[in-house]
């Protein structure tokens, strides 16, 4: 279904309706997609948004600049709803406990390695992964915990500085951890 945004909202806010229209809730079971409360699709849809949005922000309206903040936190959760992905997945070939906790991609990234190596017996110390490792610590150095691109301070209320973003080689380290989590899969499923 296409919607107007213009007339939706035009025609919304020149009256206040009497009643809230609920706008979400449960699917009813079994109609509900088993698929769709899984890492592996939530990985799938925030790596599409980050698509979408990268699109958006790169066409040159001065605009679609403002999306440059929500696309870093779109990114960096692709990120780690790619490495949650391949590590609840890898996890079931080895006696290791599967940890998706927390935000930290280092420590994610750390872990899923762990379990690949158990999981294959093959070992990680090859290029690609390694230049991944390197980009997911200048991710961490720069966001350590999750916050940056979600909030102007963090909780002690210290300001953030302002993030300079290379679209390229935000999307270009995207592309290459999201695919590095990918394949760790893909070499177990052959």
């Amino acid at each position: 279904m296409k919607i107007d945004f213009s007339d939706l909202l035009s025609d919304e806010i020149t009256q206040v309706p009497k009643e809230i229209q609920p706008f979400v809730k449960e699917k009813d079971w079994p109609s509900a997609d088993p698929f769709a409360q899984t890492w592996m699709n939530y990985s799938s849809i925030y790596s599409h948004a980050v698509d979408v949005m990268a699109q958006r922000v790169i066409s040159g309206h001065w605009y679609d600049k403002n999306l440059i903040i929500p696309l870093l936190y779109v990114v960096r959760h692709s990120i780690e709803l790619s490495l949650k992905y391949a590590i609840s997945h890898v996890a079931a070939y080895t006696s290791l406990p599967t940890n998706t906790q927390g935000h930290n991609l280092l420590v994610l990234f750390d872990h899923l390695q762990k379990q690949y190596m158990q999981a294959t017996g093959l070992p990680t110390d090859d290029e690609w992964t390694a230049f991944c490792r390197k980009l997911i610590i200048h991710i961490a150095e720069f966001d350590p915990g999750g916050d940056r691109f979600r909030y102007p301070s963090n909780n002690r209320g210290d300001t953030f500085t302002e993030a300079d973003v290379d679209m390229e080689g935000l999307l270009k380290a995207h592309a290459h951890l999201t695919g590095w989590a990918t394949a760790t899969v893909a070499v177990l499923e052959g």
